[in-house]
This record gives C-alpha cells, sequence and structure tokens, in this order.
C-alpha cells in the first residue's frame, strides 16, 4: 500500500478512473453487440453511427487502440452492407448467387476481375435489363444467366 499522501490519492483517482473507463468501455461492447444482432438494414444503419461515436471516444481517450477502433467500424460496415445486399436480394436468386460464385472459383479467368463479376452479378439482381450483355463491355466472359 502507498505510504504518501499524493499515492494515496492517485491510488483513489485510478480506481474511479477504471471504474468509469469499464462503464463506456462495457456499454460500447453491448451497442456493438446489438447492432450486429438487428435483422433489419433501415434500422442498423440507423444506429451505426451512434455506434461509431462511442468506438471514436474510446479510441480518443487511448481506452481502445485506433487500430482497434478502425477496424471494428470496418467490421460493422460490411455488416450493414450484408445486410442491406440480403434485403435487395430476393430468396429466389440465391440459387442463382450460389451458382454465379461456384461457377467463378471454377474459372479462373472469370475471377480476376472481382469488380467486373460483382457487377455483373449486381445488374442482374437489381433487375437491369442488359445484364447479360453488361459484361461485354468489361472484357468479362460470358455467362448465360438464363441458364443457370
Amino acid at each position: 500500500m502507498a505510504n504518501h499522501k499524493s499515492a494515496k490519492k492517485r491510488v483513489r483517482q485510478d480506481a474511479k478512473k477504471r471504474l468509469h473507463n469499464r462503464y463506456y468501455k462495457k456499454s460500447t461492447r453491448t451497442a456493438i453487440a446489438n447492432l450486429r444482432n438487428i435483422e433489419s438494414a433501415e434500422e442498423a444503419k440507423a444506429f451505426l453511427p451512434k455506434v461509431v461515436s462511442m468506438i471514436d471516444r474510446l479510441a480518443k481517450k487511448n481506452q481502445i487502440h485506433k487500430n482497434k477502433a478502425a477496424n471494428l467500424k470496418a467490421k460493422l460496415a460490411k455488416h450493414i452492407d450484408r445486410l442491406a445486399a440480403k434485403a435487395l436480394a430476393p430468396s429466389a436468386t440465391n440459387s442463382l448467387w450460389y451458382t454465379l460464385l461456384v461457377y467463378s472459383s471454377i474459372r479462373s479467368t472469370f475471377v480476376q476481375p472481382r469488380a467486373n463479376v460483382l457487377f455483373c452479378i449486381g445488374t442482374f439482381l437489381l433487375g437491369v435489363e442488359n445484364a447479360p450483355t453488361a459484361h461485354r463491355n468489361l472484357g468479362v466472359p460470358s455467362v448465360n444467366l438464363k441458364l443457370l
């Protein structure tokens, strides 16, 4: 135990700060878990700024590392993007998604330009009229989407 008056005060202050920091870290972890449990993309998008603000506050006060904060925010944004894509893609096209992904893993030439693959999948799922021919402008091998 500390002997000096200032050291005793420092112990009291550290205990108080520790309790304060634990509260904010735990409430942030709970908010992150709640965000990950939300099923609706709209609700998640509305809740994301609050969680990001909490994470940024922890990083600003060095309670978590700034890289950890960046990684958490990126993962949460990616999670919300997946929710939005899931809401956008009807369940009838899930087999199409799987078929295109299997096809892309088999054909290495089709995998190389990943942005082109996502463009073709995205244009088809969004219902663009010329989705089967959209790949020609990008140099992606032809895929007969009707047969898949």
